[in-house]
């Protein structure tokens, strides 16, 4: 594999907590869908490649993500809702795939993978519709709002991953320097906000993805429950 170089990347009754007025730009948040928080779910493409296991449905465009140069190897993944108790909503709602024509924001999985418009489609449908953007008929109700609020969903979370400077990290490093490597360059996201997500290949670990705690606004970086933080992986990690 060739070394990667990556850069910096500076009907029915409806209950709401915040309606909007006509001119606002800012997401109408419904709170029929219950969970805590966020976890914003990147992918670290050199390992995720090599030997991320399951995939979780995406497949990965070897010529171009893999096996060539990339200017960014952190993958957005999505924005999942999530319980401090480790168990999260998934797949609320079936609704229709989206019509790309009425989406204000670039495929982010484009430059990634061989199915960026099913992997955006599968976002929405499993972890969109459990959110806070979202609630059951929104899409008959009002097909406007129902965009605008996918939009906001997919703009406002992208912005955050977007503005994730990272470090150019060692061949190996532990877990900890990970957290903490990124935390020094992003004083917003405090370490205790990160999980770092690794998969094995024999005994050797290797760094497949990146996951951040994010508060119901999807605007900031929150500390991660303690039970969860356990999950993160421990000990020394290969990057690439």
């Amino acid at each position: 594999m060739k070394k990667f170089i990556w850069l910096g990347l500076a009907g029915g009754i409806v209950f709401w907590n915040t309606l909007a007025s006509a001119d606002n730009k800012h997401a109408n948040v419904y709170s029929k869908n219950k969970f805590d928080f966020y976890i914003l779910s990147t992918q670290w493409i050199p390992g995720w490649c090599a030997v991320g296991t399951g995939k979780s449905g995406a497949d990965l465009d070897d010529t171009h993500a893999c096996q060539q140069q990339v200017n960014q190897p952190l993958m957005y993944h999505g924005l999942w809702p999530e319980n401090s108790n480790g168990t999260y909503p998934a797949d609320c709602t079936a609704v229709p795939p989206l019509n790309t024509a009425k989406l204000s924001f670039s495929n982010p999985f484009d430059s990634y993978l061989s199915n960026s418009a099913s992997f955006l489609n599968h976002e929405w449908s499993k972890h969109g519709t459990c959110s806070n953007y979202y609630y059951a008929g929104l899409e008959s109700a009002s097909e406007q709002e129902y965009y605008q609020q996918v939009n906001n969903y997919f703009t406002k979370s992208i912005a955050l991953y977007k503005n994730i400077n990272l470090a150019t990290f060692s061949f190996k490093l532990s877990a900890e320097s990970i957290q903490q490597q990124i935390h020094r360059l992003n004083p917003q996201i405090p370490a205790k906000s990160i999980m770092v997500m690794c998969d094995k290949d024999q005994n050797t670990q290797f760094l497949t993805g990146l996951w951040f705690c994010v508060n119901k606004s999807s605007d900031k970086f929150i500390d991660c429950p303690s039970a969860l933080l356990k999950t993160s992986c421990k000990g020394t990690l290969l990057t690439r």
